[in-house]
């Protein structure tokens, strides 16, 4: 039997994130790409499938159902603007930085009981903005002096680590890399992950074959 403990102060989450947007550029903040929004608790991503005639002509059919429909860059864009550098392999980001030269990533959410907003460019050039208190499109227009982006990595790291008996361990950063990576569900980590796991028991398996002819052998001798 499995029993669920309730979690003390299941009312307010160290982390929540509310609301993820995708700007083409930063002129055309009024009509983002994307808009989406998140709720607490369990938030699935799904890839909805074009119909079969979504094609431009019969040579050329949809042929995605549900893969590379953007998942994996989901997950590694709510992680990029909770602090990594990368949002994709190098492929796809160069991809979306020459289909979107001026792209930028924002989002809205909850650390420690603070709101704060973020904006990361996924295009070209731009350095990232946080503040609290406005609307997220409004980050655009911050200068240096407004713009608490280091304040913002400096708060997220201090909730997400508190607790801990050694706050600022050697490699802190990585710390939190590879806690933002738990908490962000990538599907291509759990490939690569069940790859290496499938491949590891078939080289057992493989061993233990050899292993059991190398006896019948000796038997045989």
């Amino acid at each position: 039997m499995i029993t669920v403990a309730k979690i003390k102060d299941a009312d307010s989450p160290r982390l929540w994130l509310k609301r993820m947007v995708l700007f083409a550029s930063p002129e055309k903040r009024d009509a983002p790409i994307r808009d989406i929004p998140l709720h607490r608790g369990l938030n699935i991503i799904w890839g909805v499938e074009l119909p079969d005639d979504a094609g431009i002509d019969a040579a050329h059919p949809v042929t995605l159902s549900g893969h590379s429909v953007g998942k994996t860059t989901c997950c590694r864009l709510i992680r990029y603007c909770l602090g990594e550098t990368t949002f994709g392999n190098p492929a796809a980001m160069s991809r979306i930085r020459n289909t979107f030269p001026e792209s930028w990533v924002g989002m809205e959410l909850t650390v420690g009981g603070q709101e704060w907003l973020v904006l990361k460019p996924i295009g070209r050039s731009g350095n990232p903005k946080a503040a609290q208190g406005i609307a997220i499109e409004h980050l655009f227009d911050l200068d240096r002096k407004q713009n608490n982006f280091s304040v913002f990595t400096e708060h997220l790291h201090s909730t997400m680590m508190s607790g801990l008996r050694d706050k600022r361990p050697s490699q802190f950063r990585e710390v939190l890399r590879v806690e933002t990576s738990a908490c962000m569900a990538n599907p291509a980590i759990r490939r690569r992950a069940f790859k290496a796991c499938m491949t590891g028991v078939r080289l057992v398996a493989e061993r233990i074959r050899q292993d059991s002819r190398n006896r019948r052998n000796m038997l045989c001798i």
